[in-house]
């Protein structure tokens, strides 16, 4: 018996030493934002809002951006300010 609880410790103690890898990182972030239902997340705001025009923006008069609670989560994960700033630009402008 305490050879198997000796080799449950050392197994537990293994696994959390183990580092975490960025892929196992995106798959659990992915998973807890997977449950937020779109139209809870995402605002529709016109893009004169954002300081746009609709020629700038392929002829779109509105852009889908992240909400408060969407946006609480994406710096809880650590998502680098400029990309989240890329969420309040056309898609049509984010390659350039």
């Amino acid at each position: 018996m305490e050879e198997n609880l000796r080799k449950g410790l050392e197994s537990i103690a293994k696994s959390l030493n183990r580092s975490i890898r960025p892929q196992k990182y995106m798959t659990a972030a992915e998973a807890e934002l997977a449950y937020v239902p779109p139209d809870k997340s995402v605002e529709v705001l016109p893009v004169d809002a954002v300081g746009l025009k609709p020629e700038e923006c392929g002829g779109w008069d509105h852009i889908y951006a992240p909400n408060a609670d969407a946006l609480g989560e994406m710096r809880g994960y650590g998502v680098h300010p400029a990309i989240i700033r890329k969420f309040y630009t056309c898609p049509e402008m984010w390659w350039n």
